[in-house]
């Protein structure tokens, strides 16, 4: 990582420039005999800082960046960690570091190789050097000669010395708090690369030096860094990265980014229209299932670590047909798949839905229907906004859709529009069977639907004329109530509504568009029984969490035992969360407004443009909350869209 920065410091040592250091001959205290407390690794550890440029900016430039140990490699013949991290330290570009605990030496030093040398015309080499000296020693400077050879730099024939040296000081912190989380006993030890040359001709000598500390948590590792860049004068001259979220040898905290679920679900090209995709959580993982450019509907498990585990194509559609829209759920016991499909070549176009059953552990079908039963009155009039929610206790499923009816009717004299959407729903069994009628739930697009256990009732909500509408139903599909008006017009329309059960309430949760279709508000609210709203009225509800600038997209609010989560995509490639917790949502404080941003490279094998991303589901594992994402490719040659997802666990407290 120093040695990046060598070419720099050749320049300025030739030039003439000043500086350097000197080590200490104190005994110094032992703090410990092996960094082994220090070394963390392990295959897909994952650690996500929030790097903040500085160097010459009155404002620093702050993004967020991941490291990834890809694991084993062999570099120079010694056995090595390989660390993919997707930004530098010492400069943008992606780098790879190359690190080992020395465990088989008396040192047991954290150890690293870099690729060397002074410029494009010296030969380059590998250079192994301890970033972490043990014993791990207090109140002293120890000094590593990592380059001493006579060479000719001025041209007279005469050999010049050239000394590099890297300079250590380490020092124990009782405790540092990050993002992340708080630690104890952490390390601070401060690397200063020195580079030293001595013309021979002249008898004159100059030197240069930068210099990187870090702070390193036991069993987490590097928690901090700083680096402070030599071309620059202070104050605006360092680089300081610092931990907001880990994933490592079963420790977890804060925010964990990047990692692919579905790969290739291939819906087109460009930045057109975005697959329809749903997701639920099981007893131990979440579903998250998407309809692929073939019209089927395939479904990535993800277990409660994030890890992503069994996959399967999980319905095809019949020769002519295609899906074009999915949701799913989970019944207690397997996960409950249904989507819509018709034959996109023909008009009219026949619409059915069909429905799976999948065993949570393997994804094997355990109860399947094709063409269930939803007593639609004409099974060419369009199906779509399909939401499912389960009943834990006897694997029943209620179904939710919009019917839009194409037929024209005149609404005054010599005026005529389409009957347009209808919300209706209907119960089936755990064998899919319908189990009740079906029930018109009235003109609006269904856009959300919730169980509540607390309160015996499924909660549905949908919109029509940018108010929002509110309607309740029993366990047995009956509808018990309906709210006229739950939520008063506002100047655009809601968007991004969901409903969740979180610490015995159901919240509501919208965006108040602006005007133009971007940006506005987002709003959260309690429902009670019969969907009426618990927290202010139609005109003022809920509580705000803050304005949406008009580049924001998309907006999700995720809710777990304590933490709460809300996210947005702007500008269509940039994704940032805010969190706090459900007694800031419940109106006790105000919400937080500093934003992280998720800092999503560039998906592999993508094209060299920004892909256009939108957030589209979320879900709680116990307190682990999860944001999911679509890329979508603009310039790719070949379908290319892909679904990332985002955790976030509690704050680390050290004990």
């Amino acid at each position: 990582m120093l040695l990046s920065v060598l070419g720099a410091l050749w320049i300025l040592s030739l030039s003439g420039c000043g500086g350097g250091g000197g080590g200490s001959k104190e005994q110094g205290t032992v703090v410990a005999t092996t960094a082994a407390e220090y070394w963390a690794s392990g295959t897909e550890a994952r650690w996500t800082y929030r790097r903040s440029d500085g160097r010459g900016r009155s404002t620093p430039s702050v993004i967020t960046k991941t490291v990834v140990d890809a694991g084993a490699a062999v570099v120079g013949g010694r056995s090595v960690r390989r660390f993919e991290h997707s930004w530098g330290t010492t400069d943008d570009a992606a780098e790879t570091e190359y690190r080992w605990l020395d465990s088989g030496a008396a040192s047991g030093s954290i150890r690293r190789v870099e690729p060397f040398s002074l410029d494009e015309n010296t030969a380059s080499d590998e250079v192994a050097y301890d970033e972490l000296q043990a014993p791990l020693t207090t109140g002293i400077t120890r000094s590593q000669t990592l380059y001493d050879q006579a060479i000719d730099l001025d041209g007279d024939l005469q050999p010049d010395r050239v000394l590099i040296e890297l300079k250590s000081t380490q020092s124990l912190l009782d405790s540092l708090t990050v993002p992340a989380g708080d630690f104890r006993r952490v390390l601070q030890s401060r690397l200063e690369l020195v580079v030293t040359v001595a013309a021979s001709s002249t008898g004159r000598s100059a030197s240069v030096s930068e210099s990187l500390t870090t702070w390193y948590a036991p069993q987490v590792g590097v928690i901090r860094r700083e680096y402070v860049d030599s071309a620059y004068a202070a104050p605006t001259n360092s680089v300081v990265e610092e931990l907001i979220g880990f994933d490592v040898a079963g420790l977890r905290a804060g925010l964990v980014t990047g990692a692919s679920v579905l790969g290739d679900i291939g819906f087109g090209t460009d930045s057109g229209t975005v697959p329809s995709l749903a997701s639920a959580v099981g007893r131990s993982g979440m579903l998250v299932a998407a309809v692929s450019a073939t019209g089927s509907v395939e479904a990535q498990w993800i277990g409660p670590d994030g890890r992503p585990g069994w996959r399967a194509r999980v319905l095809t559609p019949p020769e002519g047909f295609l899906y074009n829209s999915v949701a799913v759920a989970h019944d207690g016991s397997g996960y409950r798949v249904v989507a819509a499909r018709n034959e996109p070549a023909n008009s009219p176009s026949t619409h059915a839905v069909d429905g799976v059953t999948l065993d949570e552990s393997t994804g094997a079908v355990r109860a399947a229907q094709s063409g269930l039963d939803l007593a639609v009155p004409s099974n060419q009039q369009s199906l779509g906004f399909l939401q499912l929610q389960a009943h834990p206790g006897d694997g029943s499923v209620m179904l939710l859709w919009g019917r839009y009816d194409s037929s024209y009717v005149e609404i005054s004299p010599g005026l005529v529009m389409p009957v347009g959407w209808t919300g209706e729903a209907r119960r089936f069994a755990a064998d899919w069977a319908p189990v009740s009628a079906r029930e018109v739930l009235g003109a609006g697009e269904p856009m959300a639907l919730a169980w509540s256990s607390s309160l015996g009732q499924y909660l549905a909500v949908s919109q029509s004329q940018a108010r929002l509408y509110g309607r309740a139903l029993a366990a047995d599909g009956s509808v018990l109530g309906d709210v006229p008006r739950l939520l008063a017009s506002t100047a655009g329309d809601k968007g991004d509504v969901q409903l969740q059960e979180q610490a015995g309430a159901v919240w509501l949760s919208w965006m108040d568009v602006a005007a133009g279709g971007l940006g506005g508000s987002q709003r959260a609210a309690r429902l009670g029984t019969g969907a009426v709203l618990r927290d202010g009225d139609a005109a003022a509800p809920g509580w705000a969490l803050g304005s949406l600038s008009s580049s924001v997209s998309s907006v999700r609010l995720v809710l777990g035992s304590s933490l709460a989560l809300q996210a947005g995509s702007e500008g269509w490639n940039d994704l940032w969360a805010v969190s706090g917790d459900l007694a800031q949502l419940s109106g006790g404080a105000a919400w937080p407004t500093a934003s992280t941003s998720l800092g999503v490279a560039q998906p592999p094998g993508g094209s060299s443009a920004n892909p256009s991303r939108q957030l589209r589901w979320s879900g709680t594992l116990g307190d682990v909350l999860l944001l999911g994402w679509v890329d979508n490719e603009q310039q790719a040659s070949t379908p290319s869209d892909r679904l990332g997802y985002a955790l976030m666990y509690p704050r680390y407290m050290a004990p």
